[in-house]
């Protein structure tokens, strides 16, 4: 007889399908959560490393700004036969610092001064310089003492708040004298972390480049231009708000042992350190290192997983997908907001070039609105003469798979043109995204700072006429063509005379004034082909570009002189200002620019020293 074996009740049956189910969506739920938790996290490490990126971006545009401004000193020194304290000033000025240059605290000339030489420059500061300031007037070396040599601080504008400095001794700190060393060697050097005399209490650092301070002189510069930040201001400056709310940041430089390199650290910690990300940076011959910790965010509120062993019935399963669903939805709802909020913007390409996606942030960032990209190709939206670069960084990512920058300026949407940095990546490749990313982001306030010191750079601030470095290139080309084409050219050195009364009589702004007058009246009586410069003080250059042979260049001595015996009005008082001019010309008098302003500075002088008023030409060199 065989037994049966004996059935569970049909209850028991029920309980165990129903355990069964809910281990199933038990299982299915956590495999749900534990893939969205990984896409979760794979997309806020994305966001965090692009905002790593436009912070590291940012802040080497912002280093880069101060360095252009710097050299733009540098270069107004060695363009020019005598900048003055008043010069240097008025140099400063027009930088714009509060507008175009946050975070830079001033600017200053330092002189490399010999023990035997001190007394007599300490005398010389003291006598002439009150009128810029009154600190002058107890102008002394810091730290003092007897050395046998010095490189001091002798001009520093802004003046407010920074004329502690005036005076103080950089060749006597280890430091500043490594970096006076590296700047002479290499052109521009900035130190390791130091404390400014002036605010002693913050981390700072100092770049300097070499120069002669009495202008055009033999030899090897010695003195140097300087010029100081605050690391913290240089990183408020450069960051915006939304993206400083994403990290923690921390800056070290990397040749300086222990908390010694600190430069910067942001006051309020970040999260997971695990989760940070080092950057480098280079700036002046020294080498920083970034670190980016990601900001502390407040946990998820996640459901007991264990909540769903407790639900047996397909409701459970149901509830997991809409509890999943919502997840998805708060979280992408987050990360719109902080793509909204973001310093940058992306555009999502296809392998032509077109554009199929673009964040939210386009029309803040770009000055076009999204809509105006979408379905057009980038380069549509870009400045015709920009849109070559912007081909070949697309070209360099898709066709050699390699990451590309490019700076351009867009098309003008209504709300004018923009300067914008890009940073191209091919994703083409990956089936989660299939695009090219262009992350693009606005700088356009950096690039009108840049135009503003490059003009400046060759262009002098008082008079907007060319200076000593633009006028040397234009005579490279003019007296190349005379050469090659066999007619001649001209230059004419002009001086005023009697300025100095002006200056004496009326102070530097009235004599500003006659000088920007005269540079008008100049330029107005020269053709368009022809080069008016101004070497500094009341010395002015005529660069004349195949005129009619030595008839023409007296010609435009005529009415050169002529278009100054009009009088000038300012400060309320009428100036009758003259000129002596001297004429050389090519080949004559010369076969190089410096041949012929010697020559013309010769005839120049001859005219000075008689009757004034007029203009004499150079004698011919006799051929060797």
């Amino acid at each position: 007889m065989v037994r049966r074996k004996s059935r569970a009740p049909p209850a028991a049956r029920a309980r165990r399908v129903a355990y069964a189910v809910a281990l199933a969506v038990a299982l299915l739920g956590a495999a749900g959560w534990h893939q969205f938790a990984r896409r979760g996290d794979a997309q806020q490490h994305a966001q965090f490393e692009r905002a790593v990126d436009q912070a590291v971006l940012s802040l080497g545009q912002q280093t880069a700004l101060y360095r252009n401004a710097l050299l733009g000193l540098s270069a107004a020194y060695h363009a020019s036969n005598e900048l003055d304290a008043h010069e240097f000033t008025r140099y400063v000025e027009a930088l714009y610092i509060r507008r175009n240059l946050n975070g830079l605290r001033a600017f200053a000339l330092n002189r490399d001064i010999g023990q035997t030489e001190l007394p007599a420059f300490l005398a010389e500061v003291r006598q002439h310089l009150p009128a810029l300031d009154e600190a002058y007037r107890t102008y002394a070396v810091h730290p003092p003492g007897e050395r046998p040599h010095y490189h001091l601080v002798e001009l520093i504008h802004p003046a407010v708040g920074n004329n502690r400095s005036l005076g103080f001794d950089l060749w006597h700190d280890a430091a500043r004298r490594e970096t006076i060393e590296r700047a002479r060697a290499t052109g521009f050097a900035a130190t390791p972390p130091i404390r400014l005399r002036q605010e002693p209490s913050s981390l700072a650092v100092l770049m300097l480049a070499p120069v002669n301070a009495r202008g055009l002189l033999t030899g090897e510069p010695r003195d140097t231009v300087a010029a100081s930040f605050r690391v913290a201001d240089m990183v408020d400056a450069a960051l915006s708000e939304p993206l400083r709310r994403q990290f923690a940041l921390r800056i070290v430089d990397a040749g300086v042992a222990g908390d010694a390199g600190l430069l910067f650290q942001d006051a309020v910690p970040g999260g997971e350190a695990g989760a940070a990300l080092q950057r480098e940076l280079a700036f002046g011959g020294r080498q920083w290192r970034l670190l980016f910790t990601p900001a502390r965010t407040p946990p998820a509120v996640v459901e007991p997983l264990t909540a769903l062993l407790l639900v047996g019935s397909l409701a459970s399963l149901s509830g997991a997908v809409a509890w999943l669903v919502m997840q998805r939805r708060q979280r992408a709802a987050r990360m719109a907001a902080l793509a909204h909020l973001a310093s940058d913007c992306v555009f999502g390409l296809d392998r032509h070039g077109v554009v199929h996606e673009a964040s939210s942030t386009a029309l803040r960032i770009t000055g076009v609105p999204r809509e105006a990209w979408l379905g057009r190709q980038l380069c549509d939206g870009v400045r015709e003469e920009d849109g070559e670069r912007v081909g070949a960084a697309l070209r360099t990512a898709c066709e050699q798979g390699r990451p590309a920058s490019v700076e351009f300026r867009t098309r003008d949407g209504g709300a004018g043109s923009r300067w914008i940095a890009a940073r191209v990546g091919n994703h083409l490749a990956d089936p989660k995204i299939g695009r090219i990313l262009v992350q693009v982001a606005d700088i356009d306030a950096r690039k009108r700072g840049e135009e503003i010191i490059a003009r400046m750079a060759y262009f002098d601030a008082l008079t907007n006429l060319p200076n000593r470095r633009l006028l040397d290139e234009r005579a490279r080309f003019t007296l190349g063509h005379a050469h090659r084409s066999g007619h001649p050219a001209a230059v004419l050195v002009l001086d005023l005379d009697g300025f100095k009364e002006v200056n004496d009589q009326a102070g530097h702004a009235v004599g500003d004034a006659v000088l920007s007058t005269v540079a008008t009246r100049l330029s107005a009586s020269i053709r368009e082909n022809d080069t008016a410069a101004r070497l500094g003080g009341d010395e002015f250059v005529v660069l004349l570009s195949a005129p009619d042979g030595e008839e023409e260049a007296c010609a435009a001595a005529r009415r050169i002189v002529a278009a100054l015996t009009e009088p000038i009005t300012a400060g309320g008082r009428s100036w009758r200002m003259t000129a002596s001019i001297g004429i050389a010309l090519y080949p004559t008098a010369g076969t190089t620019l410096d041949e012929l302003l010697r020559a013309a500075d010769a005839a120049m002088y001859r005219i000075k020293h008689g009757s004034r008023d007029g203009y004499a030409v150079a004698d011919e060199v006799p051929p060797p």
